[in-house]
């Protein structure tokens, strides 16, 4: 699985934040999560590395799931093998066109 360095903006106004040894997949997600507040793909710019990860695609799943939360990796990536994205055009391409799970956060009320 091809590996890069990206720098992604969160937001409109600028917070740019650098990612080392992300996959397609995880552009994919990053880009769909972040694209609407971005204001379009928000990768500023995206450097392949030379080296490669070893994951499979069962395996990148349960990364990104604990690294951004199951249920919603669960959502984006359906499947116990799911379709993951091979390039990083293909992922950009894919993740400007979709948009993420949220995850709720459960408040409590006093009532």
């Amino acid at each position: 699985m091809k590996l890069a360095t990206i720098v992604i903006k969160l937001e409109k106004s600028g917070s740019n934040v650098r990612l080392e040894r992300v996959t397609p997949a995880e552009t994919m997600f990053l880009v769909a999560d972040h694209h609407t507040n971005a204001g379009g793909d928000p990768i500023v710019s995206l450097e392949e590395l030379e080296d490669e990860s070893k994951l499979n695609a069962s395996s990148e799943k349960l990364r990104l799931a604990l690294k951004y939360g199951t249920k919603r990796i669960n959502k984006f990536f359906p499947g116990r093998i799911p379709n993951l994205p091979s390039s990083f055009a293909e992922a950009r391409e894919a993740g400007v066109s979709i948009e993420a799970p949220q995850e709720r956060l459960l408040t409590v009320s006093n009532g």
